[in-house]
């Protein structure tokens, strides 16, 4: 296991997962796009249901596609594949 920021790790992964609220992945939007290899998968979740729209936007259709959205409870989960 290695500890590092996003901003410390240079490779890219067929899959990336982050917990994290709106505001933050709208702040990480470019390194965790950077992260996502090719035809690989975003996961976040963390995100209330009112932010769900704000992820569409940040991760426009062309370079990733909104595979699903899950919402319970207030909280949402939204999966985008990397073109």
């Amino acid at each position: 296991m290695r500890k590092a920021t996003i901003s410390q790790i240079g490779e890219q992964f067929d899959l990336v997962v982050a917990n994290i609220d709106g505001k933050t992945i709208e702040e990480m939007k470019f390194p965790l796009m950077d992260r996502v290899a090719a035809g690989g998968t975003l996961i976040l979740s963390g995100v209330l249901d009112g932010e769900v729209d704000l992820l569409r936007k940040l991760f426009p259709e062309g370079s990733f596609t909104l595979m699903e959205v899950t919402q319970e409870e207030g909280w949402a989960c939204v999966v985008f594949l990397k073109a």
